[in-house]
């Protein structure tokens, strides 16, 4: 998972933090089929793909969360900014 979202995945807890009932409702079920299949022997990413956007949406409540701190917190937008920018770098050169 980290290799697939990897800036997204710090995102997420703050997500949690600030919608955790919705945030839990659609990362519950996310849960417990990456759990599932993590106990069969052959594990690869094209069986688990398709929660990868479920995860980006809990992501992106916490972006929108903290983006709409910027009064109180002048550097969160940059922050955001440069979370996705580390993601988009790492996944052109991983």
């Amino acid at each position: 998972m980290p290799r697939a979202v990897p800036a997204s995945l710090l995102l997420v807890p703050v997500g949690l933090w600030f919608e955790p009932r919705r945030a839990a409702t659609i990362l519950a079920p996310v849960l417990i089929f990456i759990l599932a299949f993590s106990a069969l022997p052959h594990k690869e990413l094209r069986f688990i793909i398709h929660t990868l956007p479920l995860i980006n949406v809990v992501a992106a409540v916490g972006m929108a969360n903290v983006l709409r701190l910027r009064r109180k917190l002048r550097w969160a937008p940059f922050a955001v900014l440069g979370l996705l920018a580390a993601g988009a770098a790492y996944s052109l050169f991983a």
